[in-house]
């Protein structure tokens, strides 16, 4: 959207040199600088009607204000700085100089400060005070925000947020949904969490034998599903099949992000090789035909084939819990890591091999996986299968990249399956070395591949006949 500068020229601000009046500001969660140097510099911003909840949409009708706050590395507290805010709307770029939004062309050598002072611990700023969109012909696009501040102390150095705050502009947005619409990308919806919840039962026989619930929990909008009709997204946490847990945190987080969008989401646990399951008549069938490679650990290839047999008990439990609430699962999606990777891509890709008749996905979410079951026949990929999106370090001792993700990316890339590879170049194996709240594989964009993994879901959800003819969810977003 071509944006000309006048546009921004009412947005004015006020600044603030002491603590604003909002409640804690959401953390932009990667902070840089322009010499690669790490920095313990933070920076914080949100958009807001009420100063306490945040905003990730607004209609061009609302009011709403932004603020910002840096916390500055400990030794420039007290020395003379200067503190940026550029914002970018459709393709132009503005920076914030005194009280209006200038013109910038992206250069460092042009880029004015909003303000010059003597550098607090937290500098805290109003960067858009009580503004109404309309006032400005400003419809719909997406305003991003970005925060940064120069020390004299390290002249020529900025330490900036490299993730902006971003706001998505659309008619009709308003805070939050009281009743369900379907998948709503601005995430509107309060959510509920059950916690706990027994899907099934299995036997183990490590450390001795038994019967064992099996448990998971629920996430979803927080607002009346009878008679309504919406996407279910099954996350599998990692362990090597020895062990791991549904609550980690970061699984927990997307448990909440896809709930916040209008999904079911249930977050499962599954026997482990380590307890020697007992399997079900058709993994066992599996498990017997197979021989363990010399080196291997049985107990792993056992584990992985409870997990998927304790995953399908999942999402038989899940659709018969969801038709008793007089509600109906529109699609399927998985989302696994680690070994919970591997099991989603099994599930998709290997089990109708076997004679295992599953429901089919929408879309799967690979984070450092792999297609162990293939056994390396990556032929049992077909391009009527769901399309995948995967994340994986180049350097990941654990899963190895090259007969993981980028064998499950080449595969796709010949049969015309939809897909998409989010390489972390050198990185390992695991949510902290592959960094998902980084922009480090969009340069330039300020999109993490947290939000990628969000964006590619919900195109394949609500497009999916789009998202299975293209070679990218962009047409489709």
């Amino acid at each position: 959207m071509h944006t000309p500068i006048k546009t921004l020229n009412f947005l004015l601000f006020n600044i603030l040199i002491t603590n604003t009046a909002w409640s804690q500001l959401p953390e932009l969660p990667v902070s840089a600088t322009l010499s690669g140097d790490i920095t313990e510099a933070k920076f914080f911003a949100g958009a807001s009607m009420d100063s306490e909840n945040f905003l990730r949409c607004v209609s061009p009708e609302d009011r709403f204000s932004i603020n910002g706050a840096i916390n500055v590395q400990s030794n420039h507290v007290g020395n003379q700085g200067k503190v940026f805010v550029v914002a970018t709307l459709g393709k132009e770029s503005y920076m914030l100089v005194g009280d209006t939004f200038v013109a910038w062309d992206y250069l460092n050598s042009s880029l004015q400060p909003a303000y010059s002072a003597v550098l607090q611990a937290e500098e805290s700023f109003a960067i858009l005070a009580d503004i109404q969109l309309t006032q400005s012909d400003i419809l719909s696009g997406e305003l991003a925000v970005y925060l940064g501040y120069e020390s004299a102390l390290v002249p020529d150095e900025i330490y900036f947020s490299s993730v902006p705050l971003r706001v998505s502009i659309i008619p009709g947005a308003v805070q939050s949904l009281t009743s369900y619409q379907g998948i709503d990308p601005c995430s509107r919806y309060k959510t509920q969490i059950s916690e706990g919840l027994v899907y099934g039962t299995g036997l183990i026989n490590s450390p001795q034998m038994t019967e064992v619930n099996l448990l998971l929990d629920l996430y979803k909008p927080d607002v009346e599903l009878n008679d309504q009709t919406l996407p279910l997204m099954v996350i599998i946490h990692g362990g090597g099949f020895k062990g791991g847990t549904r609550t980690k945190e970061e699984l927990k987080e997307f448990g909440e992000a896809f709930a916040k969008q209008g999904y079911l989401a249930v977050s499962i646990d599954y026997r482990v090789g380590p307890q020697t399951p007992t399997l079900n008549a058709q993994f066992q069938a599996i498990f017997d035909s197979n021989t363990v490679p010399p080196g291997e650990d049985p107990d792993q290839f056992l584990g992985m084939l409870s997990a998927l047999e304790d995953t399908i008990k999942a999402i038989e439990w899940t659709q018969s819990t969801v038709a008793a609430s007089n509600a109906t699962i529109s699609g399927i999606g998985m989302l696994g890591s680690s070994a919970g990777a591997i099991t989603a891509l099994n599930y998709e890709y290997t089990l109708d091999n076997f004679g295992i008749d599953v429901p089919d996905m929408q879309v799967v979410v690979g984070f450092w996986g792999s297609l162990a079951l293939a056994a390396g026949d990556f032929s049992v990929m077909t391009a009527d299968e769901a399309p995948v999106i995967m994340i994986h370090g180049t350097e990941d001792p654990t899963v190895i990249y090259e007969t993981g993700s980028l064998a499950i990316a080449n595969r796709a890339t010949e049969i015309g399956l939809s897909h998409e590879l989010i390489v972390s170049e050198g990185a390992g194996h695991g949510f902290a070395v592959n960094k998902l709240d980084s922009s480090e594989s969009f340069p330039g964009s300020g999109f993490t591949k947290r939000q990628r993994v969000l964006d590619f879901v919900n195109a394949a959800m609500l497009q999916p006949d789009c998202v299975r003819s293209s070679s990218s969810i962009d047409p489709c977003k």
